[in-house]
């Protein structure tokens, strides 16, 4: 499964039961297997090691049998793009190239906030607060 983590928008706490996926398998695995998302549940994929092309970057929806919001997030935790995402198509950030590090995956009753949003962070299970 993985650590869990609390993700803050704007400093507010909006979710507690979010997947860190900072490996290649938690990535992977994603919201597969679930058959919904919870408004306090989403994974948090650290995308940091990777290049900047953009379908590098890319989160698939394929077996995921309901939308999600998605965000793509930078290194200093400022939104690069947000998109609803539905069942059985693939998204990726705008451009060529993207300086995102981070992808955000949360109910879509988050949709309305993440667009509007300046800033996420997050708190690890140890209480540091990142980025």
């Amino acid at each position: 499964m993985g650590k869990t983590i609390q993700v803050f928008v704007d400093g507010r706490m909006v979710a507690d039961e979010v997947i860190f996926a900072d490996t290649p398998q938690l990535r992977k695995k994603g919201v597969l297997g679930k058959k919904d998302l919870k408004r306090e549940e989403g994974v948090l994929m650290v995308m940091k090691d990777r290049w900047g092309i953009s379908f590098l970057h890319s989160i698939h929806m394929v077996g995921v049998p309901f939308p999600l919001a998605a965000a793509w997030i930078d290194i200093s935790g400022e939104i690069i793009n947000v998109q609803i995402a539905q069942s059985g198509r693939f998204y990726f950030p705008p451009g060529i190239i993207t300086k995102n590090a981070y992808i955000l995956e949360l109910s879509v009753h988050h949709l309305e906030l993440l667009t509007r949003a300046k800033k996420i962070s997050w708190k690890l299970e140890d209480g540091t607060e990142k980025p």
